[in-house]
C-alpha cells in the first residue's frame, strides 16, 4: 500500500504487517488442499461447523478466529508455530 494511501485511510503498518500474515497463512492452506485435491466444498464438508464462505474468505486473506483456522490447519495436516520477534 502507498504511504499515500496509507495516511488518506489512516492504515497503519501494524495493520499492514497482519494482513501479509493472513496471506502467508491462506496461501500454505490453498497450496495444501491444491496438493491433497481438496475443493472448497469438500473442505467445508468435511469441517464440523464451518461452510464454504468461511473457507473462501480465508482463502482470500480476510479475517477469521482462530478456532476456525486451528480446525482447517489440523484437518489438512498442518500446524501454526508461534515464536519470538
Amino acid at each position: 500500500m502507498s504511504e499515500s494511501l496509507r495516511e488518506t485511510l489512516k492504515v497503519s503498518e501494524e495493520f499492514d504487517r497482519l494482513d501479509e500474515q493472513k496471506l502467508i497463512i491462506s496461501s500454505a492452506i490453498y497450496e495444501k488442499m491444491k496438493e491433497k485435491e481438496i475443493s472448497i466444498r469438500k473442505l467445508a464438508k468435511n469441517i464440523d461447523g464451518i461452510g464454504p464462505a468461511q473457507i473462501s474468505r480465508i482463502l482470500n486473506g480476510k479475517n477469521y478466529n482462530i478456532t476456525t483456522i486451528l480446525k482447517i490447519l489440523d484437518y489438512l495436516e498442518l500446524e501454526l508455530y508461534v515464536k519470538k520477534k
